[in-house]
Order: C-alpha cells, then sequence, then structure tokens
C-alpha cells in the first residue's frame, strides 16, 4: 500500500504533541515533495497525474509526509476555491485533531492546495 500513516502511531505524549501542531505549516506555494523534502513545483510535475483536493492539514508538506513514503514524489500546487470556506469536520481523527471538511459559503473564497496523485496513490 503506498499510503501510510505515522501520526497516530507513538506514546501518548507523542499523540498529544501531534494533535497539537495542527494542522501543521502549511506553504503559501506550489511545492513537490520529492525524498520528503519541499522541491520547487513544475507543471511538468503533475503529467500523467490526477488532482486531488487538500484542505485542512493535507495541504502541509510535514502531513503529507507523514502519508507517502519517502520515496514518492507528491506534487502540491496551491489554489483558491470560490464560494466555499474550511469548517470543522462532525468527528475526530485518530490522532485527536477534528478535521476540516468543505462547505458551501457564496462570496467566500478558501485557500487549498490540489495534490497530484499517480494511479498508485489514489488505489484503494
Amino acid at each position: 500500500m503506498p499510503i501510510r500513516d505515522t501520526g497516530s502511531s507513538g506514546s501518548d505524549a507523542d499523540t498529544l504533541a501531534h494533535a497539537l501542531a495542527y494542522p501543521f505549516d502549511i506553504t503559501n506555494h506550489s511545492v513537490t515533495l520529492r525524498e520528503g523534502e519541499a522541491a520547487a513545483f513544475t507543471r511538468a510535475d503533475t503529467a500523467g497525474r490526477h488532482p486531488v483536493l487538500a484542505y485542512g492539514s493535507n495541504q502541509s508538506p510535514a502531513r503529507l509526509n507523514e502519508k507517502f513514503a519517502p520515496d514518492q514524489v507528491v506534487p502540491v500546487e496551491r489554489a483558491w476555491l470560490a464560494d466555499h470556506d474550511a469548517a470543522y469536520s462532525a468527528h475526530m481523527a485518530g490522532y485527536g485533531s477534528i478535521p476540516a471538511t468543505l462547505r458551501y459559503v457564496p462570496g467566500t473564497c478558501v485557500a487549498l492546495a490540489v495534490t497530484w496523485l499517480d494511479d498508485a496513490q489514489i488505489a484503494p
């Protein structure tokens, strides 16, 4: 399985620190994650990939590095979504945070990211 999630493992202190770090650092520019590092983003990075909306912590390179193995390439393109806003979800994540969800709000514009995933990265 290409996706991993280390956010809920470890000691209670580690889990608490992880939850308190939410929503993690979110860049204000597009990047491509290569070998766990944020590298320059280019349109060529998205070739043959599928766009997947990312909001809340899923637009954070740190969180994406927890979900995907370090050898995977993950282009992350900054974007804006009109007539929507991010809001709290109605459930808690396994590591203690309350996830975000998108909500239709006319006249509002929310910053988010588009992760460009390959076939293996979006496979169930």
